[in-house]
């Protein structure tokens, strides 16, 4: 089965600096029920060189996730290989205590997802991941990500995206859950793995806020290095360790051939916002109604931001009813401000939320209604400074959906080419037997 492995190397960061790797799964339920786990932690040493690597293996799996209430570490227990279109069924051994948690074999379903049904009869949560070395002594396990609250007779898809994710300076420890707040943060590097060469090399580097980075001579016949600028780190929630800016570069794993190769710089793609005033039928439905709209719309990958005007008659002291302070005056308007995922139109955002608003509960009996609606894009930006353009919804660009964010890259002349070519289809696990004795086992095991 397909293996693929990424070396995250670096040289003289100033501080030590911690390396967080994570694979995120755009699915409808992001951050709702299913959560990423910090699949490995690593730190890379302020002196020197730092080297660390992992591996990711094409075997997809379930298994029971033991989650530690308080500091939310999981914890993999029980656990089946799968195939592409299969399904499993979790049971509990009943004639002992505490139950053993066994899984039925895999059958097959066709199609290209898994599945698992819970018929232990008793709410769990359930992991998604990958196994290492199958049908080895060496057998291990990698939960990458956790479905909580899986209640007896549901059936969840273990949908799984190998997006991985590198992230520097969170204080976050391996095998956590990350909440909804890894989202305020910018990765220093990300990547599909399926589309990675078997080998790939990242150098992390780090460069000071407020100075500009010295020009770069290219060495004789270098292997290519794709230069990837990453802004400051910025995000609401733990506040990053080392707060500079970090670039990295991707290294594949080639064969040297005789012709140079040199890549033209590639535009990013500008920032665009969505904006839309909320009218409420009364005042107390605003904030439950705005709380429900942002939860779809954050799982999403919307960023949101809520204003709610609240103010009390300055002539008149607040009065008391049934004991509590009550306002004299609260606005039945919202007005949300939404930062647009990649690959997203003005004009999806609006349907979007009209969409939203149009499936909430019934306890809204009458639904907001949008007032006014307004969309701008980013230009430009600098130190302290950016520069936004409003786009009119009568024209083409309210429509306009920009293609998945490109990083500047820039390729220096190389005599190195021939990339490995990419994994073509998706291998299969090879199924094996379960004892229903199987009693659970911590199988996290660390990757060489």
């Amino acid at each position: 089965m397909a293996t693929k492995s990424v070396t995250f190397q670096s040289k003289d960061l100033g501080e030590d600096t911690k390396l967080l790797l994570c694979f995120v799964s755009p699915t409808p339920d992001l951050f709702v029920r299913r959560f990423p786990i910090a699949w490995k932690v690593a730190t890379l040493s302020g002196k020197g060189f730092s080297s660390f690597t992992a591996t990711y293996v094409n075997a997809p799996s379930f298994c029971v996730a033991q989650v530690d209430p308080k500091s939310k570490i999981v914890t993999t227990g029980n656990y089946v290989p799968m195939q592409a279109g299969q399904e499993t069924t979790l049971h509990a051994e009943q004639n002992v205590r505490p139950p053993v948690f066994y899984f039925s074999d895999p059958t097959s379903i066709g199609g290209d997802i898994i599945k698992v049904t819970n018929a232990s009869g008793q709410t769990v949560d359930m992991g998604v991941g990958f196994i290492s070395n199958l049908d080895h002594p060496s057998e291990t396990v990698d939960t990458t990500t956790v479905i909580r609250d899986v209640t007896n007779g549901s059936t969840v898809n273990g949908d799984f995206a190998p997006v991985i994710r590198a992230y520097v300076g969170l204080d976050i420890k391996e095998n956590e859950i990350l909440g909804k707040q890894i989202q305020h943060y910018q990765p220093v590097w990300q990547a599909d793995v399926l589309n990675l060469e078997k080998h790939t090399t990242v150098i992390i580097t780090r460069e000071d806020v407020g100075t500009k980075p010295k020009p770069e001579v290219p060495a004789p016949a270098p292997a290519p290095v794709h230069k990837v600028v990453i802004p400051e780190i910025k995000a609401e929630g733990k506040k990053p360790e080392v707060q500079v800016k970090f670039g990295a570069a991707i290294v594949p794993e080639q064969k040297p051939v005789a012709a140079p190769v040199v890549k033209p710089e590639v535009k990013v793609e500008e920032q665009r916002a969505f904006g839309a005033v909320l009218a409420f039928s009364n005042h107390e439905t605003v904030v439950p109604g705005v709380k429900e709209i942002a939860e779809h719309l954050i799982a999403k990958h919307y960023d949101v931001k809520f204003t709610h005007t609240v103010s009390t008659n300055p002539l008149q002291p607040p009065s008391l009813i049934d004991g509590s302070v009550r306002l004299q005056s609260e606005s039945t308007n919202a007005t949300l401000d939404l930062n647009l995922p990649h690959g997203v139109s003005l004009k999806n955002a609006e349907e979007e939320l009209i969409a939203i608003i149009t499936k909430l509960p019934p306890i809204f009996k009458e639904k907001p209604q949008i007032t006014s609606r307004y969309g701008s894009k980013k230009i430009s930006s600098g130190k302290n400074f950016t520069y936004w353009v409003t786009v009119n919804a009568a024209s083409k660009d309210w429509e306009f959906a920009p293609k998945q964010a490109e990083v500047k890259a820039k390729t220096v002349p190389s005599s190195s080419g021939n990339f490995l070519s990419p994994m073509n289809g998706v291998p299969h696990t090879k199924n094996r037997p379960l004892s229903r004795k199987s009693s659970a086992v911590n199988l996290n095991g660390s990757v060489a």
